[in-house]
């Protein structure tokens, strides 16, 4: 039997995503991406960008489950791409360069 990491119910994830030199307007540009994945504590985070410009960002972790949010990037600049991910008892909040940009409550049972 495998031990799986007892996760707090409260918790935040952040980090961030550089672009590629090679391809420094990745955020905006009109071609999809997949970005490297992170984890950290118990966490694993997936982001990719589809070719409207929107990301899809899959939290894996928090109360046991995937978290899928499909959003709008904000505008980026040199640094990149901040991602937190933040969750407690009610739910699960993301956040890309400081601004909320989806929320999902954890069903209570």
């Amino acid at each position: 039997m495998v031990d799986a990491p007892r996760l707090s119910v409260e918790g935040t994830i952040t980090f961030t995503i550089s672009p590629d030199q090679a391809r420094p307007g990745v955020f905006y540009d009109l071609l999809p991406a997949r970005f490297p994945p992170f984890s950290a504590r118990g966490i694993d985070v997936q982001v990719t960008k589809d070719t409207d410009g929107r990301a899809t960002v899959i939290v894996n972790g928090p109360h046991s489950r995937f978290w899928r949010f499909q959003v709008a990037i904000p505008a980026c600049d040199v640094r990149g791409l901040l991602v937190t991910a933040t969750w407690n008892a009610e739910c699960v909040v993301l956040y890309l360069n400081g601004q909320e940009v989806g929320r999902q409550k954890v069903a209570q049972g």
